[in-house]
């Protein structure tokens, strides 16, 4: 990946794998605090199997994560906080921090088992430990976003349905000052949901339309051609 924009005074990169524990080992050594975003969102390549998907999601998502935290434990880390993803509790609008988890996707089903695999090192260690799960960022530096932003300026927008499904949202600058308040409040152990709410995709488009002075035309786009698709 890019990392040019971390590239700042008083910034160290390490380059290693999540795959590979002596990697974990060396990039904790000296780390009071680590915090952990690595992860698989999606196997590389346009047609993946699904034998394939599970098993390169479980590999980072969740045993890494549990090497990981055993390494921060061997390395005297003070605390670990993990990110992991709203997907990991699945569908439902405005979630408490200790609803029951439901993922749905191999994704979130792998993010919530990064956090199991992190509170058995962390229960065998004594390591402290938080989890985080943000939901959908946008912001800067978001460019899943942008086709959406561009068909708003273009005045068109194609909806899923009619546009009613919700998504849970939280802007970039939001979710940075609640990970670091968390890190500092919560106690070990901690799970908590990062959102503003949840929000259809059609307010999101016209809220959108509302801040760039648009009022863009909607048009529904049939859910069982994105089904085909997504399969």
């Amino acid at each position: 990946a890019d990392v040019s924009r971390l590239a700042l005074p008083g910034v160290e990169i390490f380059q290693g794998d999540l795959l590979d524990r002596a990697s974990l080992e060396a990039a904790v050594q000296g780390a009071g605090r680590v915090w952990h975003l690595g992860a698989l969102v999606r196997p590389a390549g346009f047609l993946v199997t699904r034998k394939r998907q599970i098993e390169e999601f479980r590999a980072v998502n969740a045993a890494a994560t549990g090497q990981l935290a055993l390494a921060a434990a061997r390395a005297g880390v003070k605390r670990l906080i993990y990110f992991s993803s709203i997907s990991a509790l699945g569908p439902g609008e405005n979630l408490a921090d200790g609803a029951e988890p439901h993922p749905l996707t191999y994704y979130g089903k792998s993010k919530l088992a990064g956090e199991a695999a992190l509170k058995d090192a962390a229960g065998g260690t004594g390591l402290e430990h938080m989890i985080l799960r943000p939901s959908m960022i946008y912001g800067p530096g978001a460019p899943g976003w942008a086709p959406l932003f561009r068909s708003v300026r273009r005045g068109a927008v194609a909806l899923p349905a009619n546009g009613d499904n919700s998504l849970s949202v939280c802007f970039i600058e939001n979710l940075l000052d609640a990970a670091l308040l968390a890190a500092e409040k919560a106690g070990s152990g901690a799970a908590l949901n990062i959102s503003e709410g949840s929000i259809t995709v059609r307010e999101l488009v016209l809220l959108l339309g509302s801040l760039l002075g648009k009022e863009p035309a909607l048009f529904s786009f049939p859910v069982i051609f994105l089904k085909a698709v997504s399969a």
